[in-house]
């Protein structure tokens, strides 16, 4: 009977280590604030998961049934998701659990805050006020991997925020990390003789073997707290001996 006993255990601990393994909600975090309204980003990793697709399950206070409140599967095994949170929210604590579709490995993220929207004009560095408008790349461009490029948007926030700004392939899957632009270091554009205190810019050399090309690509600025600041048009990236002619 202790033999059994001792067993029994053993597997259950094992099975709980195989469950959760490999797979980590990174995006939410504890400092995380949701404001409802607002588009946020969910990042996960999921090394040694092997799987089609994920679910996604949105918890009030903590992880059971009865304090479900919204559910996502995704579209292929990519690891990060946009989640529009829901006016009919109610505010407080929530956690994210995300899992394989065949429920083999499961990770939940920190718990975190869904507040009320924010008015315009206050809070900007923590909620999802205003879209920055990215304008360049756009759906004209073409760049080639080694070279050199301008990234350049237009933010009408007043309160200047740090972001990361990230390439996601035309699944909308994330791929790679251009660079994370901290609020105080963002470089103006002047504009002839007038200083335009709401156009920045950054170079960013397109580096080779990292990811599969040539594809379209789009690049978005996401929030430390996960929200899509501002998304550019699909624009493509070509291999250094690729040519290609707009309209193709």
């Amino acid at each position: 009977m202790k033999k059994f006993l001792m067993c029994l255990i053993v597997l259950t601990l094992l099975s709980g280590l195989i469950f959760s393994y490999g797979l980590q909600v990174k995006i939410p975090d504890a400092s995380t604030t949701w404001y409802k309204g607002g588009e946020y980003q969910i990042v996960w990793t999921s090394d040694g998961c092997q799987t089609s697709r994920f679910k996604i399950r949105l918890f009030k206070d903590s992880i059971s049934q009865s304090n479900l409140k919204e559910m996502k599967v995704t579209d292929d095994n990519k690891t990060s998701w946009e989640w529009k949170v829901s006016n009919s929210l109610e505010t407080g604590k929530y956690i994210i659990r995300v899992k394989t579709y065949e429920n083999l490995c499961v990770g939940n993220s920190k718990v975190f805050w869904i507040k009320d929207n924010l008015s315009v004009g206050t809070g900007l560095a923590q909620g999802m006020i205003k879209k920055i408008k990215i304008i360049a790349p756009n759906y004209t461009s073409a760049w080639k991997e080694g070279t050199s490029n301008i990234i350049k948007w237009k933010d009408p926030n007043t309160v200047k925020q740090t972001m990361k700004i990230r390439l996601f392939n035309e699944k909308n899957q994330y791929i790679y990390e251009i660079k994370t632009v901290l609020a105080s270091n963002v470089k103006k554009i002047s504009v002839g003789r007038a200083r335009s205190d709401n156009i920045s810019k950054i170079n960013w050399v397109i580096p080779k073997n990292k990811f599969t090309i040539p594809g379209f690509f789009k690049i978005k600025m996401i929030s430390v707290t996960g929200s899509v600041l501002g998304e550019s048009d699909k624009f493509r990236i070509l291999g250094e001996t690729d040519k290609w002619d707009f309209g193709d």
